[in-house]
C-alpha cells in the first residue's frame, strides 16, 4: 500500500490537504489550525503509538473466521 493509499484510508481529503500544507511548511489559516488540533493531531498520535501498531499487526495477521449458524 502506498503512502497516499494509506492516508486515503485514514483521512478525508480536507484533512489530507491540511497535512500536505504542514508537510510543505506552509502557513495554516486559523480555521485549519484549530481543525488540525481537534481532528488530525489525535489520529496522528494514535497511529504513532507502538502498542497500537503491534495490536494492528496481530489483528491483521490472524486468520479471520465467520460464525456459522
Amino acid at each position: 500500500m502506498t503512502l497516499n493509499q494509506a492516508l486515503s484510508e485514514l483521512f478525508s481529503p480536507a484533512k489530507r490537504r491540511i497535512m500536505e500544507k504542514i508537510f510543505r511548511h506552509e502557513k495554516l489559516t486559523n480555521t485549519e489550525l484549530k481543525y488540525y488540533y481537534r481532528s488530525i493531531k489525535p489520529i496522528g498520535e494514535a497511529i504513532s503509538n507502538k502498542s497500537l501498531q503491534e495490536y494492528a499487526q496481530i489483528i491483521n495477521s490472524i486468520k479471520k473466521y465467520s460464525e456459522k449458524p
